[in-house]
């Protein structure tokens, strides 16, 4: 049985740093920016965050994509 995996959505998510709690531990918030096209190449989406990064505040301590495949049987 095979099984074939269709890409159905893509987003970039932003790690930001939101200072430290009363112990002294690391927040962080998580910024969500969904339908990015999923045939962008990584290189775009990382510019793109980069553009993104530059209008906030706080530091980006990672930033990630998120795909979404749905998965089938090949039949």
């Amino acid at each position: 049985m095979a099984i074939v995996a269709t890409p159905v959505a893509s987003d970039l998510v932003l790690v930001m740093d939101a200072g430290l709690d009363e112990f002294g531990r690391q927040v962080t918030r998580k910024r969500q920016y969904g339908n990015l096209k999923n045939s962008a190449n990584d290189e775009d989406v990382f510019e793109a965050a980069e553009g993104i990064i530059s209008l906030h505040e706080s530091a980006c301590l990672a930033v990630q994509r998120v795909n979404t495949v749905e998965l089938t049987e090949e039949g």
